[in-house]
């Protein structure tokens, strides 16, 4: 039995999907205005004699706001992992399903047009992204 290519999730799962999506964006938002150390941590001096200044952790309000989104993430990423879907799938084909899952379209049809992984320009091509060399300047004749 070859492995399955094209799956047809069902419309409560993907919405599931796109419901950890935003979870997890939310999360992400909140971690990147929030301050970088979630106690406070005291001035110090480097090896190399480089004072760090102190620098504040967050409040009640942000631990609490933390829980509170990190809680929601973890209830939908459980109800994508959970999905009666995922059971009904041969073994073997279980990741490719939530590989096709996270890189479905969007709503609308709206898709990226370029990703960018580790300064390489990348096109998007049927689901998955392909490496496109960076473009060169054309040599000149001789």
């Amino acid at each position: 039995m070859g492995k399955q290519t094209t799956f047809d999730h069902p419309g409560d799962l993907r919405e599931a999907q796109r419901a950890l999506k935003a979870a997890r964006d939310a999360r992400s938002a909140f971690l990147a205005l929030a301050p970088k150390w979630a106690e406070a941590v005291a001035e110090r001096t480097l090896s190399d004699g480089t004072v760090v200044p102190a620098e504040p952790g967050w409040n009640e309000e942000q631990h609490q706001e933390n829980r509170r989104l990190l809680t929601g993430e973890q209830e939908a990423a459980l109800a994508v992992w959970a999905h009666p879907f995922r059971e009904s799938l041969p073994a073997g084909d279980r990741v490719e399903a939530r590989t096709n899952l996270t890189q479905a379209p969007r709503p609308g049809g709206h898709r990226r047009i370029a990703l960018r992984h580790g300064g390489v320009r990348c096109r998007p091509v049927g689901l998955r992204s392909v490496r496109v060399a960076p473009r060169m300047p054309a040599a000149p004749l001789a």
